[in-house]
């Protein structure tokens, strides 16, 4: 508590003092993360006090300088997002919390709220979609490989309903070769709106229930999909099936897609059964 009230008081004079140190002021918000609930719980106006650390400069945050190096500052938890899309990120280089599991919880109950949610994509096809002996190779792949990634699905993602679209929608996705996608961001929190042309994207087919996966022609290099794209690629079908999402979910999908099939019978996969 002392801690807590030397921070809402002074917190800028403090991270002077200390000679702009973060791991020192680090160290203070995690103890304050650790003992949050307490602290809470024993105070009678915790509402007005939870306001005020939302409002107050106490939190350490960081974005990329014009060096491209991380920088720390010092804000509200109303200025600061929880890092959670790297592509956002980069995109708008917004403030955002330490990656650290208890001070991203304490800077969640705070009001922080999380990039990947805070912003708007938007993407648009250009030119004309066509099927190739690419394209076909890589929508065999995932196909096949669709009942591994739902084979034991983890099941905290089923109780907190993150999973939004099924193995039959992997499946059915379709794969082909676009010139190239426009892509707008928005963050909500601001209406910044940034434009990228991306190389991959997967939008819903006009008019019908069906989705298709979009890649520009240097996007294909199979057999092997090179490692990049196939992550690119992972990341694409991992949101379109999650509400939220983490790496390791990208990963997984990605190493599900690159990995022999041999390999994977040989982990105990089961690379032979049919629904």
């Amino acid at each position: 508590m002392d801690f807590l009230k030397l921070l809402l008081s002074s917190s800028r004079e403090l991270w002077s003092s200390i000679g702009d140190d973060k791991e020192k002021y680090l160290s203070i918000l995690r103890r304050i993360a650790i003992d949050f609930t307490g602290i809470v719980d024993t105070i009678s106006n915790s509402s007005s006090l939870i306001e005020q650390m939302r409002e107050t400069p106490i939190l350490v945050a960081t974005k990329k300088d014009s060096r491209d190096s991380d920088s720390y500052h010092l804000a509200s938890a109303r200025e600061i997002f929880i890092n959670d899309n790297k592509l956002y990120q980069h995109i708008f280089n917004q403030l955002t919390a330490p990656e650290e599991d208890s001070l991203e919880m304490l800077y969640k109950k705070l009001g922080c709220k999380s990039l990947q949610e805070s912003v708007e994509e938007k993407s648009t096809q250009k030119g004309n979609a066509r099927e190739n002996e690419k394209s076909r190779q890589l929508q065999e792949s995932i196909t096949e490989r669709a009942s591994l990634f739902y084979f034991n699905h983890p099941e905290n993602k089923k109780k907190e309903n993150q999973v939004i679209r099924d193995e039959k929608w992997l499946k059915e996705l379709k794969v082909r070769e676009i010139d190239h996608i426009d892509t707008t961001y928005k963050l909500i929190t601001t209406n910044d709106v940034r434009s990228k042309r991306n190389k991959i994207c997967i939008l819903q087919d006009s008019g019908e229930n069906s989705w298709t996966l979009y890649m520009s022609p240097d996007s294909f290099d199979v057999p092997p999909i090179h490692i990049q794209v196939n992550f690119d690629i992972s990341q694409h079908i991992i949101k379109s099936i999650y509400k939220s999402h983490e790496w390791k979910d990208i990963f997984y999908l990605s190493t599900l897609l690159t990995t022999p099939l041999e390999m994977l019978r040989g982990l105990g996969y089961p690379v032979d059964r049919r629904n």
